[in-house]
């Protein structure tokens, strides 16, 4: 099986309430818009031996399914389960995304973030802006 074969039906199952379009073709295997403009779409590929997520307006990451970078990749249900468990926070607000109008960005949990490194940087979650802590 394919991580498309795997993560679709985990998508469908674990969040029915969500506007995922599939393409038939399998490139981009899903996508998801974004609450707001600013944070934007989630677009998801399946290249084969990852998956890569597209993370809104702001950067991308790759799920292989490995826990070390010395261990072989996963199969395509752990990378799958990587895939959905990202979206479960995300979706809960508890991934910051963060970017800057001159380029560049990423993410980072909701709690581990750095006030000081991202006061420069503009910072959304799932559902839209994010005031950092006080």
């Amino acid at each position: 099986m394919s991580i498309g074969d795997e993560l679709k039906p985990i998508l469908l199952s674990r969040f029915p309430s969500k506007n995922f379009q599939f393409d038939p073709s399998g490139r981009p295997l899903a996508v998801i818009e974004g609450t707001c403009a600013e944070v934007g779409k989630i677009v998801i590929y399946d290249d084969g031996d990852e998956a890569t997520v597209i993370v809104g307006n702001f950067t991308h990451g790759h799920f292989e399914g490995k826990k070390r970078p010395s261990e072989p990749k996963g199969s395509p249900s752990v990378i799958a389960t990587e895939v959905s468990t990202f979206l479960t926070e995300l979706f809960a607000d508890r991934i910051l995304m963060y970017g800057s109008k001159g380029g560049g960005g990423g993410w980072a949990s909701v709690d581990a973030y750095d006030d000081e490194e991202l006061k420069d940087w503009d910072l959304f979650v799932w559902s839209g802006p994010f005031k950092a802590k006080a």
